[in-house]
């Protein structure tokens, strides 16, 4: 997907840098420790059991040409350790998807180099010298097969990770207000990059102050993009406004700057002028950074299980019953209502990460009948989706045959 794989991660302490790491997305290495935080997966990868993020990608490979897709994007062949694994990795799985399998002479390895104690295979397959560096693929049915000389689209596969940005990206700057940010380094028109990043409840990032001026300057030139990028700084009422509604308490224009002679729009040299601000045409296309404050979830508010009476109201605020904790499967009912007849409950989803294997809820409109407004599974992260019944009353069921290392999710009531 051109959009998700023009977002390229980099993690940045504006106080302790330490190395550049060079690899095919170059990284950025940093001194820094985090807390133990909630689990997600990386922008473009969905939890589909376990934790286990998957991605497809939409081009055939051959098996090399699959693993070394996946290791471009910091991520490997799929592993299936075990029965279960097995079983939860069909739903992905609906064309067939190369294995990070092969023999190495005596024995079945993964590619982290770890022996393969589980094996589903069709036939009977023996790892002997004959059958060195022979690779192996997975079949929509889940049996495993012989690697052929053809070629696949590759299902990639990555851990989950421990953070606070969701989706996004940790920029700590020393301060009290951290930020999360995505960088796409597609040429891309203005208002589609303000949309981008509004859609991810982001904004095209601010600058308040050199050290950000000078993070977002290095970061382009550290990609090559010397045409410079977008910021998102307009004149309003003869003040400048950043696109997230602050006032520019920093400035920072190249000499004879601001002129609108140039265009309404303006952008931060990155080859002309390093750091520095000047107008552009509005139809210029440019690279653009995304940004929003750093969110954290107080998982102390979450009940130990269903809620004793599963009765909601406006203001409400609902949690999954392992909110969280990870813990495994669980099953609940709520009912979603308004004392107002004349008023129709709504529930806004503001997270919601599950294994797509297993893991749905169900938003039914009234308290009872089989009329689904809406369906949930899978990975959204911090979102907000509001769901809208048709009365003053709606019902939802929760039912995670999985559950296991991910989040669950969080709603709020309420009512129009």
């Amino acid at each position: 997907n051109e959009t998700q794989d023009s977002f390229v991660p980099l993690i940045l302490n504006l106080l302790a840098v330490e190395t550049i790491n060079h690899t095919p997305k170059m990284r950025l290495c940093l001194l820094l420790s985090l807390p133990t935080l909630a689990l997600s997966c990386i922008a473009g990868y969905d939890s589909v059991f376990d934790g286990q993020c998957l991605k497809t990608i939409n081009k055939w490979n051959s098996h090399a040409g699959a693993k070394e897709a996946c290791e471009d994007d910091d991520s490997h062949l799929p592993f299936i350790r075990s029965q279960e694994d097995n079983a939860q990795f069909h739903p992905a799985n609906s064309d067939g998807a190369w294995l990070g399998l092969s023999c190495n002479g005596a024995k079945f390895v993964w590619d982290d180099g770890t022996v393969a104690n589980f094996t589903n295979f069709k036939a009977n397959q023996v790892c002997d010298e004959t059958q060195k560096n022979t690779v192996y693929w997975v079949a929509p049915d889940g049996t495993w097969n012989v690697g052929e000389t053809t070629t696949r689209y590759p299902i990639c596969q990555r851990d989950t990770r421990s953070w606070i940005c969701d989706t996004y990206y940790l920029l700590q700057q020393g301060k009290s207000d951290d930020i999360c940010y995505l960088f796409d380094t597609k040429n891309t028109l203005l208002p589609d990059a303000e949309a981008t990043c509004e859609n991810q409840l982001a904004f095209i990032s601010p600058i308040h102050d050199q050290a950000m001026n000078d993070y977002v300057k290095r970061t382009a030139v550290g990609y090559g993009l010397m045409g410079g990028v977008h910021i998102g700084l307009k004149s309003v009422n003869d003040k400048y406004i950043w696109s997230d509604g602050s006032e520019a308490d920093f400035l920072n224009f190249a000499p004879g700057f601001p002129d609108p002679s140039f265009g309404e729009c303006l952008a931060m040299g990155t080859g002309l002028f390093p750091g520095k601000w000047m107008n552009i045409d509005c139809d210029t296309p440019l690279p653009y950074m995304c940004s929003k404050p750093a969110l954290t979830y107080d998982e102390s508010v979450a009940p130990a299980g269903c809620s004793d009476d599963g009765e909601f109201y406006p203001g409400d605020e609902i949690y999954s019953p392992t909110w969280g904790s990870a813990t495994g499967p669980s099953y609940c009912d709520y009912a979603v209502m308004d004392l107002d007849k004349s008023k129709k409950v709504t529930v806004e989803i503001l997270l919601f990460e599950s294994n797509s294997c297993c893991d749905t809820l169900t938003i039914y409109d009234g308290l009872f009948g089989t009329n689904v407004l809406k369906k949930f599974t899978g990975y959204y992260g911090i979102t907000s989706i509001v769901v809208t019944g048709t009365t003053n009353a709606i019902r939802m069921e929760w039912n995670a045959k999985s559950g296991e290392h991910v989040r669950g999710w969080h709603a709020r009531v309420g009512s129009v």
